[in-house]
């Protein structure tokens, strides 16, 4: 399926400058970005440290509290 998306100049900078930190290209993005958000992830897709990182920063900051944390060692 081909989709055409109408965005505004800032969030397509938004968007080319985040595909940019991850080493891809715009439209590869953008298919990732909607694949995760169908709660689709293809199993042989492969991320590098770099683009992992960038992932795990993206993730929502949340503390940590004893009573939610549990260590096993």
């Amino acid at each position: 399926m081909a989709i055409t998306l109408n965005l505004p100049p800032e969030v397509e900078a938004s968007l080319a400058a985040q595909a940019r930190a991850l080493g891809l290209q715009l439209n590869s993005y953008v298919q990732t970005l909607l694949e995760q958000q169908a709660g689709i992830r293809r199993a042989e897709q492969t991320i590098n440290l770099e683009q992992f990182e960038a992932e795990l920063d993206a993730l929502p900051k949340a503390p940590i509290s004893s009573s939610t944390c549990r260590l096993r060692l």
